[in-house]
């Protein structure tokens, strides 16, 4: 009972703040009062991974299909927090750049690629800070999820890499902005000197400077 008063309970957030699913259909759902009918229908409102989905499917107990449906949901809604997060601060970054409260208003945006970190947001951003700092000066940052910096040498741009959580690894995506007058840097130059920074680096005992 406890499992499933949770379980709806973390729907109910997930339909409130992802928006997915009208309100009538909430209702239909939380209506249920059988819980391995009421978990099955909680899931399939939701966009799982195969692996997820085998997940549940493998748990032939009520209370462990709950249990892993809650884990899920929990995921889900750190995705959306952490989502709102980055949407709130690009609008105000756009709405500074309009006032010409940034020095990024120069500059002209270009793609985003991403990749990604066979580590936890939290090592990932160290690494991350570590090769941003040998390439540049680190400018601005919101440990673990976000981090800007300067890219010095030939090549000169304002950077910015966002995390986020990935069934145990990391995605990060690249921005970058060019200084006028200066010699374009691409995102993908940006993306590959990331890519091999983090591979030079020592993870044997979390990330780490190579040796000399």
């Amino acid at each position: 009972e406890a499992l499933t008063r949770t379980a709806i309970h973390q729907f109910e957030q997930w339909v409130k703040f992802s928006k997915k699913i009208p309100p009538e259909t909430l209702v239909s759902v939380i209506a249920v009062e059988e819980p391995g009918r009421l978990a099955d229908l909680i899931a399939s409102h939701l966009a799982l991974k195969i692996e997820d989905k085998q997940a549940l499917l493998d748990r032939i107990k009520v209370e462990e299909r709950l249990d892993k449906l809650c884990d899920i949901l929990g995921r889900e809604m750190e995705i959306l927090e952490l989502e709102k997060k980055i949407n709130v601060r690009v609008r105000k970054q756009m709405e500074k750049t309009q006032k010409g409260g940034h020095p990024w208003r120069y500059a002209i945006a270009v793609d985003h690629p991403s990749f990604t970190i066979e580590a936890l947001p939290v090592d990932a951003f160290e690494a991350l800070v570590l090769v941003a700092s040998e390439l540049g000066t680190m400018v601005d940052d919101d440990q673990p999820y976000r981090l800007e910096f300067r890219l010095d040498g030939d090549l000169h741009a304002w950077c910015e890499v966002t995390l986020v959580p990935d069934a145990g690894s990391t995605t990060a995506s690249v921005a970058v902005t060019a200084e006028p007058g200066h010699p374009r840097a691409t995102v993908d130059q940006i993306r590959d000197l990331l890519v091999d920074g983090l591979n030079r680096l020592d993870w044997s005992d979390g990330p780490n400077q190579p040796p000399p």
